[in-house]
């Protein structure tokens, strides 16, 4: 079993660092705050800078399906629900066993 509940962002560094990821205190800060309030991650940031990265990393550390969610401006979250579930079921199949944390880009 993985443990999620830590006690400390330096062990969150930590352990995103066990998985190949070097992650600033500002982001193992709002990871630690994500684990301890059990709420999605919602990362924003321009191309190229990690985001999918950190998403993947920390669906392989707790072991958990990667939802990933490539959001624009002017999507609201229930057209983005709706054209979801507009997928074929094996579709939305194949997108929820990838997905749990939640990385989001704006831009």
């Amino acid at each position: 079993m993985v443990q999620t509940e830590l006690t400390s962002v330096d062990e969150v560094q930590q352990a995103l660092f066990e998985h190949a990821y070097v992650a600033d205190r500002a982001l193992a800060t709002a990871v630690f705050l994500t684990l301890r309030l059990r709420k999605p991650l919602l990362v924003e940031g321009e191309a190229g800078v990690g985001k999918t990265q950190v998403a993947k990393t920390l669906a392989e550390w707790l072991r958990r399906p990667l939802i990933r969610l490539q959001c624009y401006e002017g999507l609201d979250v229930s057209s983005s629900i709706y054209e979801w579930w507009l997928l074929p079921p094996t579709a939305r199949a194949r997108s929820t066993m990838r997905s749990s944390v939640v990385a989001s880009t704006i831009g």
